[in-house]
C-alpha cells in the first residue's frame, strides 16, 4: 500500500490509525522508545498529511500502564486497546 492509497482512503472517510513506527508492544518500551513509536508515528503521518487522530496499540496492551496512556494522550485524541490482553 502507497502513501497516496492511505490519503484516498482517508480522504473516503476511512479511519487511519497509527500503531507505531514498528508494531512494537509498547508495554516493554523505554520512555525514549514509547515516545518514538508514538511521537514519530503521528509525525510521520502528518508528513504525508495525513491527519489520525487514533492510536492502536499493537497486541492490544498498554490500557493499564498511565506512562502509555499519557504518551498516546500527548499526540492522539484517542487510543484503542484490547482490554482483555
Amino acid at each position: 500500500m502507497t502513501w497516496e492509497d492511505i490519503r484516498l482512503l482517508s480522504e473516503l472517510s476511512h479511519d487511519i490509525q497509527s500503531h507505531g513506527m514498528s508494531h512494537k508492544d509498547v508495554t516493554t518500551l523505554s520512555a525514549m522508545g514509547l515516545e518514538y513509536e508514538v511521537g514519530q508515528s503521528k509525525k510521520c503521518l502528518l508528513e504525508h498529511n495525513i491527519n489520525s487522530t487514533i492510536f492502536g496499540t499493537p497486541y492490544g496492551a498498554g490500557s493499564g500502564n498511565s506512562t502509555v496512556v499519557n504518551t498516546i494522550s500527548e499526540y492522539y485524541e484517542m487510543g484503542r486497546w484490547d482490554t482483555s490482553t
